[in-house]
């Protein structure tokens, strides 16, 4: 299950030296102290959840070379034996936070289990701006890729029905990194970005897969689970809201939550461990994840319990959150599983499937036949016909993947906005086959870049006007769920009310957004950036820009984006 091998991954081998590591047991669900706790059955005998294993640890002293082994049964017959690789301490909270973030980018992708990103995706979706943290990256993803995880009585196989009462050790992840000089490189999509140096091929093993990913992780909000700054409080966040179902009313001994995270629990800190988990509490009260808790006290502090409260609406995010993970996985899974299967005709008013899948050589119509069907359902014939011509005139390497993303990005907006697609796209006669004809390229805008050349005051009174529509239409109300919904949908809807009303950017508002030119090498290419932000008046620190620009060959910001190719000696600078 190791990564391939490649200079920047590889680590020294354990079995080419001494390796002296320590072993150290802790007990997660029982303690000497507590024989009245144990006598509850869901304590001992609670069936752990998927999202529940101690997968990374809280602790911020982790030791190298420490091999961490979490107990659920006194006799040591069932348990979970964390072993990171030799000169690393097992995964922590950052690691938490980057598989967090690749759960996001999976999603993204609709949920595969292997699929590639960036650095720059999973930083981004780490909801960072800090090129410091790319190192950190890296290196979290090699411990991800290499940590032993071994579980005895406590994992659960769909294949079996049942827990696994053998050993079994897995990875969660295997990770490739393929580089723009690699002999492969020209079946990677991503490569046709020209910034881009490197790819990396994330695969999630079967086991993490289909218990923690799928039945874990993906019935949260991944930025909901990365806004908790707080590592305690986001394993105690995720486990309340698995015990608690839809009740308004949680009671747990404070042992147990301890026991889950896990936290020290030992006589003489029990208090502080109590103390840790109401800080966390109070966090995740302060977040408006719950309504309130309380922490009982009985006889002494081993006993003490915790209640937590929930409102309704605490109720309804959560709803909507588990139907739309629940909806968007299943298709994917019963798309995947039923391929063989004849499909009824999609038809609208405006089309047929078929339609639209004649459209594309006839090599991908079973490729694409469940996708059109699909995004016909969700967005509409319009919708999907015009991202259909969209990827034709592109006529991309991978077109189930190009077309997949052009519809989750509206790439043909500005062609609906504009009606522009009857008399700027000719397609080729009838029965001659499509791949053989030259389609022009005629979109010069993404739907970002087209919605930038419309004043500020235009944005925001279009938004305004769709946003108003859209309560209208959904009979919904004004607040977080459905904004949150809108902010989801919102460039199909502003694209569709452009179209209907035929709205045009202000004329005079239309300025030069982006600039590009060839430059003799990047400090000729930096101080024209740095004439350029004069100019405009954009703050521009070349003290500091510099030493990324030079490593990274681009810099980005707030206020411009800028990136050079050493080979074409074209330099580009983009101004938001």
């Amino acid at each position: 299950m190791d990564i391939k091998k490649i200079d920047d991954f590889e680590i020294v081998s354990e079995n080419s030296i001494k390796v002296v590591k320590t072993k150290k047991q802790e007990y997660v669900n029982i303690d000497e102290t507590l024989e009245e706790l144990e006598k509850n059955s869901d304590i001992i005998r609670m069936e752990l959840n998927t999202i529940e294993y101690p997968l990374f640890s809280k602790d911020p002293k982790r030791v190298k070379n420490q091999i961490k082994v979490y107990n659920f049964k006194a006799d040591g017959s069932s348990y979970l034996e964390v072993e990171a690789p030799y000169g690393y301490a097992i995964p922590g909270e950052f690691e938490e936070r980057v598989f967090i973030a690749l759960t996001k980018i999976m999603k993204k992708n609709r949920y595969p289990k292997k699929f590639i990103c960036t650095i720059n995706e999973v930083l981004e979706s780490l909801n960072v701006n800090n090129w410091s943290y790319m190192p950190k990256i890296k290196n979290a993803l090699r411990l991800l890729s290499k940590t032993n995880y071994t579980f005895k009585n406590i994992l659960y196989s769909s294949e079996i029905k049942g827990i696994f009462e053998t050993e079994k050790t897995e990875r969660i992840m295997k990770v490739t990194i393929v580089t723009r000089d690699n002999n492969k490189a020209n079946e990677y999509e991503k490569f046709e970005d020209k910034r881009i140096k490197e790819i990396y091929v994330i695969e999630f093993e079967d086991i993490f897969y289909d218990n923690i990913v799928s039945k874990g992780y993906l019935a949260f909000d991944s930025e909901k689970l990365l806004a908790i700054e707080n590592s305690v409080a986001r394993s105690i966040y995720t486990m309340i809201e698995k015990w608690r179902g839809y009740n308004l009313f949680l009671k747990k001994q404070a042992f147990f939550i301890a026991r889950r995270v896990p936290l020290k629990w030992e006589k003489k800190n029990i208090k502080r461990t109590i103390d840790i988990i109401e800080k966390a509490l109070k966090d995740l009260k302060n977040m408006d994840l719950l309504e309130d808790y309380t922490i009982i006290k009985k006889t002494k502090w081993e006993l003490a319990e915790i209640e937590i409260k929930f409102d309704d609406r605490h109720n309804d995010v959560k709803q909507k959150t588990f139907y739309e993970e629940r909806q968007e996985f299943n298709v994917d899974m019963i798309v995947t599983s039923t391929q063989d299967k004849v499909k009824n005709e999609v038809e609208t008013k405006d089309g047929t499937a078929k339609e639209i899948l004649e459209l594309f050589p006839e090599r991908l119509h079973k490729v694409l036949e469940d996708l059109i069907s699909e995004s016909i359902n969700t967005y509409g014939f319009e919708y999907t016909k015009f991202n259909a011509l969209y990827t034709i005139s592109k006529n991309p390497k991978q077109y189930k993947a190009y077309f997949n993303k052009a519809l989750k990005e509206n790439y043909a907006a500005e062609l609906i906005a504009n009606n522009q697609h009857k008399e700027e796209i000719k397609l080729i006669k009838e029965n001659k086959v499509i791949e053989e004809a030259v389609v022009s390229p005629i979109y010069k805008f993404s739907f970002d870049e087209y919605l930038e050349k419309f004043s500020d005051n235009q944005k925001v009174n279009i938004e305004k006007d769709v946003y108003e529509r859209f309560l209208m239409d959904s009979r919904g109300k004004d607040d977080r769920v459905f904004r949150g919904i809108f902010e989801k949908s919102k460039k199909g809807l502003i694209g569709q009310y452009l179209t209907e009303n035929n709205i045009e950017p202000d004329k005079e508002f239309i300025i030069e957004k982006e600039i590009s030119g060839s430059y003799i090498s990047k400090s000729k290419f930096l101080v024209e950036v740095l004439k350029i932000a004069k100019e405009r008046n954009i703050e521009f620190d070349i003290k500091n820009v510099a030493p990324v620009f030079n490593e990274l060959y681009e810099y980005e910001d707030e206020v411009l984006a800028i990136n050079y190719d050493e080979n074409t000696k074209i330099g580009k600078i983009i101004i938001f």
